[in-house]
């Protein structure tokens, strides 16, 4: 299981077992303003990252924000978080 899988299970409040490539904001009612506030923090925090409001506005979905990490050089197989 990755990192991403574990922030986007904890952000959302969702079991890891039904985080995919098809978790978006737009198929998972969980995912509103509230737990998208929590999905960067959490991003950035784990990563140690900064997320401008563009990188922020495109994070929709589990596979941009895959796309996003990976652009940034950050792995997301990583053993803990």
């Amino acid at each position: 299981m990755d990192h991403l899988v574990k922030i986007l299970s904890k952000s959302l409040d969702l079991p890891e077992s039904s985080i995919s490539v098809e978790t978006s904001i737009y198929s998972t009612p969980e995912w509103d303003s509230i737990s998208h506030m929590s999905l960067i923090f959490e991003i950035e925090s784990a990563f140690s990252l900064h997320l401008t409001g563009d990188e922020i506005a495109l994070m929709q979905s589990y596979p941009e924000i895959s796309s996003l990490l990976a652009k940034k050089n950050v792995d997301i197989k990583l053993l803990d978080i």
